[in-house]
C-alpha cells in the first residue's frame, strides 16, 4: 500500500517559528506571519507529529483543533489549513512525501498516538529524520513506508482515541468543531452552560449526557462562575465484528439521579486510565457503546410516553368538539401522518379509533342516565351528525343507541319491580 514513496522529507523542529513557517510554505526562514494557510497547489502529503503539547491551534477544512502530546495532523494535497503554535519551544516532526495512487484514510485529519505505540513512532520518526538528513532516499522511503503501515493499523482499529476530565473553573468549553470519523461523548457531572449540536442549543447541567456521531458539528460553552466537572471521550469504530455499532443519530438526555453512578463508573474507568497513557480493552469500549444504546432507548421511551400523554390530554379535553387529527398534530408540532403512525405504534390502535371510543363511552353514560335526544347526545359527544353516531355505535355494539337505551330501560324496570 505504501510503496513507491517519493520526495520524502523529515525534520525535527524545536522552534515554533520553524513549525509555523513550514506550515505557511516557507523553508525554515526566521520570519513568519501570524496566519499560515496551506498552498492548495501543493502535491505532497504532509504530517505534523507533535511530541509535546502546544497551546496553539490548527484549523483544517474549517475545523478547529488543539495540539496535544503525540498528536499527528495529516495535511493532504489540495487541502487548506491554518497552524499557529503559541509556545516558543516545541517538539514537532514535519514529514512530507508523495504517494502515487489513492491516499488511504484521507478522511482523517488527526490522530493521537496511544502510549503503547509512542516509543515505536518516536524511534521511527528519529530514524526517518536522520536518513533524510543524510540524504539516504531509499532508506527514508523504507522507514516512512513502515511508519505509514503502522499508522494505518492504528487508524483502522476500533479504539477510544481520547479521554479527559475537566475539573476546574478555568475550563470554559470548546469552540465549534467536528470529527471526521470519531464519535464524541460529553457528560456533565457538575456545572452549567449550553451545548450546540447540529443546528440547535441545549442546556448543559448536572446529569446532561451528549452523544455526537461524525461528522456533526458541536460546541460547548460553560458558565463563567460554576465549577465544571465534564467528561469528554472520543472513540473510533472500524469494521470490527467484535465491537458493537454505535447509535447513528445524535442525542442529548438528562440522566436521572439514580442512574448517574453507573454512568460515572464507566466514564471514570476510561478517563481515570487516561487513554493517552494506557490502552483500552474492546470490552470497555463495548460497555461504553452499550451504555449509549441504553441511554438512547431510555430517551426514546420517555419521548414516546410524553407524546402519548400529550395526545391523550388533547383528545380527552377536546373529543366533545369537532376534533381533527390535523388539529392535534398542529398543537404538537408534528405532521398528521407522523402523529397517526406514532400513536398506532405506541397504543396499538388508531387515533381515530381512540377518539371514537371516548365519544362512544361518553354517549353510553348519557343514554342510560338521561332522556336526552339522540341528536343532542351525538352533538355533545363530538359526532358530526346522528347518522354517523348510529353507524359507529352499531359497529362496536351490534345494536343502535336507541336499542341500547330501550334494553337499559327494560332492565331497570325489572329490577325496580316489586318481588
Amino acid at each position: 500500500m505504501f510503496e513507491n514513496l517519493t520526495d520524502v522529507t523529515c525534520y525535527r523542529l524545536f522552534d515554533a517559528a520553524h513549525v509555523n513557517n513550514i506550515a505557511s510554505g516557507g523553508l525554515l526562514k526566521p520570519k513568519f506571519s501570524e496566519t499560515h494557510t496551506r498552498n492548495s497547489g501543493e502535491e505532497s502529503c504532509r504530517i505534523f507529529f507533535f511530541i509535546k503539547e502546544n497551546s496553539g491551534t490548527v484549523m483544517y477544512n474549517g475545523n478547529w483543533k488543539d495540539i496535544h502530546d503525540y498528536q499527528m495532523f495529516f495535511i493532504f494535497p489540495g487541502e487548506d489549513f491554518t497552524m499557529k503554535c503559541e509556545k516558543e519551544a516545541t517538539d514537532c516532526f514535519y514529514i512530507s512525501f508523495r504517494l502515487p495512487g489513492k491516499i488511504p484514510w484521507n478522511n482523517f485529519d488527526n490522530v493521537i498516538v496511544l502510549n503503547e505505540f509512542k516509543r515505536e513512532f518516536l524511534d521511527l520518526s528519529i530514524s526517518l529524520a536522520s536518513a533524510c538528513l543524510l540524504k539516504e532516499r531509499d532508506k527514508s522511503a523504507d522507514i516512512l513506508g513502515h511508519f505509514l503501515q503502522r499508522l494505518d493499523e492504528i487508524i483502522t482499529k476500533s479504539s477510544i482515541v481520547f479521554a479527559t476530565r475537566h475539573f476546574d473553573t478555568s475550563f470554559k468549553g470548546f469552540p465549534r468543531h467536528f470529527h471526521a470519523q470519531e464519535y464524541q461523548i460529553d457528560y456533565c457531572a457538575s456545572g452549567t452552560g449550553y451545548y450546540f449540536m447540529v443546528d440547535h442549543w441545549v442546556k448543559y447541567s448536572p446529569g446532561t449526557f451528549c452523544f455526537v456521531p461524525p461528522p456533526l458539528v458541536h460546541e460547548s460553552i460553560l458558565s463563567q462562575t460554576d465549577k465544571a466537572d465534564i467528561y469528554g471521550i472520543k472513540f473510533l469504530v472500524a469494521n470490527d465484528r467484535h465491537i458493537l455499532l454505535p447509535p447513528r443519530e445524535p442525542f442529548v438526555v438528562k440522566v436521572p439521579p439514580e442512574r448517574r453512578s453507573k454512568i460515572l463508573s464507566i466514564l471514570k474507568k476510561i478517563t481515570g486510565q487516561s487513554v493517552q497513557d494506557l490502552p483500552i480493552s474492546s470490552l470497555m469500549l463495548n460497555n461504553l457503546i452499550a451504555l449509549l444504546h441504553d441511554l438512547k432507548n431510555s430517551l426514546e421511551y420517555l419521548e414516546d410516553a410524553n407524546l402519548l400523554t400529550q395526545v391523550k390530554q388533547a383528545v380527552d379535553t377536546g373529543y366533545s368538539f369537532p376534533l381533527k387529527i390535523a388539529d392535534i398534530a398542529l398543537q404538537l408540532h408534528l405532521t398528521p401522518e407522523h402523529l397517526s403512525r406514532q400513536f398506532k405504534k405506541l397504543s396499538g390502535q388508531t387515533l381515530a379509533s381512540y377518539i371514537n371510543n371516548l365519544r362512544i363511552n361518553s354517549s353510553i353514560t348519557m343514554l342510560v342516565n338521561t332522556d336526552m335526544p339522540l341528536k343532542q347526545i351525538a352533538s355533545e359527544c363530538g359526532f358530526k351528525n346522528v347518522n354517523y353516531f348510529n353507524t359507529v355505535f352499531k359497529q362496536r355494539y351490534a345494536i343502535t343507541p336507541r336499542e341500547m337505551r330501550r334494553q337499559n330501560l327494560s332492565t331497570t324496570k325489572r329490577q325496580d319491580a316489586p318481588v
